[in-house]
């Protein structure tokens, strides 16, 4: 059995190592020397080669899961150094966020899978019960009719207030006529 990746440095090493080369070659064309992107292409591509289904597969809900696992240890890392910066927090809650719907999916997809995943990249198991504000469906559907309720009634109301405007503006003017017309009369009769 494979350990779980909780230290990446386990799997740095070139996708093809030359063993006839002399050891001095291989340290300097190695990863020792290499540069940040390099390592974390490295990182990623013996990740992604774990869980993958087929060869060309990167698209997969697994696929992401360990890609996204992989970022948020480098930028947490990041942020522990770095508490000022605080695009890279934000950064990593986005990326926790979608780590953890993409784990909820598997795992109401695929338990087996799920419980695969989390041991294959290292993630903690976290329980998932509706107190963390998860609705139930009746609960979904309850407030989706409340809402439209709602709706319903603003539109309601609004409309009222139209009415009622118009209703205003339309008795203004039938005032404002109904003078005129008296002004017009008495000057009719006065003159």
């Amino acid at each position: 059995t494979q350990t779980p990746i909780n230290q990446f440095h386990v799997f740095l090493s070139p996708p093809c190592e030359h063993n006839s080369a002399p050891e001095r070659i291989r340290e300097i064309f190695g990863l020792k020397y290499a540069r940040q992107s390099e390592i974390n292409a490295t990182a990623t591509y013996h990740l992604v080669k774990r869980v993958q289904h087929n060869i060309g597969d990167n698209d997969s809900v697994e696929v992401q899961i360990a890609k996204w696992s992989y970022v948020i240890r480098n930028l947490s890392r990041h942020c522990r150094d770095n508490p000022a910066d605080k695009t890279s927090i934000r950064a990593v809650q986005i990326y926790i966020g979608k780590r953890r719907r993409a784990l909820m999916f598997l795992r109401k997809v695929n338990f087996e899978k799920y419980c695969w995943l989390l041991h294959e990249v290292g993630i903690r198991p976290v329980a998932i019960h509706v107190a963390q504000g998860h609705l139930t469906m009746k609960e979904t559907e309850e407030r989706k009719k409340n809402f439209l309720h709602r709706k319903a009634i603003i539109k309601e109301r609004r409309g009222k207030k139209l009415r009622m405007h118009l209703l205003r503006q339309q008795q203004t003017v039938q005032k404002r006529q109904r003078m005129q017309q008296l002004a017009r009369n008495a000057r009719s009769v006065l003159g």
